[in-house]
């Protein structure tokens, strides 16, 4: 298994330089294709709410304020899309090239970013999305959706970038389904890693998790690793982050719980205090 395409929803024009440099650290290794997405507001859809309860000339306004804002962040985030991906040599194809090394390319839509991302999610290997603490609200839509509806690992890059990411890993055991499925997509990073600590910390409703098991399926896939009992005190994400940083982890690899079977993913308990408490990348699937 390994990882050829890399989709990275640039809605964001202040984040897109720090998501995309993300994207390139891991396609390096791979040679993968980096496919960025970029969504445009719909202007009209979204003053729709508000016209029975302000004027014709009122909305129109609203609509050509809108339209402009969303066209200086598309030519903001084009232009570090332009700026990043000539700097780095890389080669731009929409296609399969015949040459080696990595390529991108760029798409623009016009909507709601969530349902790009389930289209375009779907059919790739790896979605790369900023850190919603960071990008705000429609970025947190956006990570629930990649998470909940692609049915692909998603990365989530925090706001200070590590010069390598997943050279020391960090996984986050507890033995459920989720946190299986996380460590399956974790399998190109987790054979290039020169450093993998499993962590377990015991819930309320599992107790203290066996890593045994686990530590000798990765053995069986080359990767040597150790493991460690984690102390939670009440806040089992916080002490999980913590944890990974006193390992010098550069990706931290969990599963993405919830409480909720609707389409919005509603983040369970460890998983919204990880994003909340963790300043390294974190490779997360539902």
């Amino acid at each position: 298994m390994t990882i050829k395409s890399i989709l990275v929803p640039l809605s964001v024009a202040h984040l897109a330089e720090t998501t995309l440099k993300a994207a390139i650290v891991v396609a390096e290794p791979h040679q993968a294709h980096i496919e960025v997405l970029h969504v445009r507001p719909n202007p009209r859809i979204i003053s729709a709410i508000y016209t029975e309860s302000a004027s014709v000339p009122n909305v129109e306004e609203m609509i050509r304020n809108a339209e402009e804002k969303a066209a200086e962040n598309t030519r903001n985030a084009r232009a570090v899309f332009d700026k990043i991906y000539k700097s780095k040599t890389l080669k731009y194809s929409a296609t399969k090239p015949r040459v080696n090394g990595v390529t991108i390319s760029w798409h623009e839509e016009v909507g709601y970013e969530d349902q790009w991302i389930q289209r375009y999610g779907r059919v790739t290997d790896l979605i790369v999305v900023s850190h919603p603490a960071v990008a705000g609200a429609s970025a947190s839509l956006s990570l629930e959706t990649a998470l909940a509806e692609s049915g692909r690992p998603v990365l989530v890059i925090p706001r200070l970038l590590p010069v390598k990411i997943g050279s020391n890993i960090a996984i986050a055991w507890n033995g459920s389904v989720e946190a299986a499925r996380a460590v399956g997509e974790a399998r190109p990073f987790l054979a290039a890693a020169r450093k993998v600590t499993i962590l377990t910390a015991a819930e309320p409703d599992r107790g203290q998790c066996d890593m045994e098991p686990l530590r000798r399926l990765l053995g069986w896939h080359g990767a040597s690793a150790k493991t460690k009992k984690v102390t939670s005190q009440g806040n089992i994400g916080k002490a999980l982050a913590s944890a990974a940083e006193e390992c010098g982890a550069n990706l931290f690899v969990m599963g993405a719980y919830s409480h909720s079977r609707v389409r919005q993913l509603i983040f369970g308990g460890v998983t919204r205090h990880m994003l909340e408490s963790a300043t390294l990348p974190i490779l997360m699937m539902h």
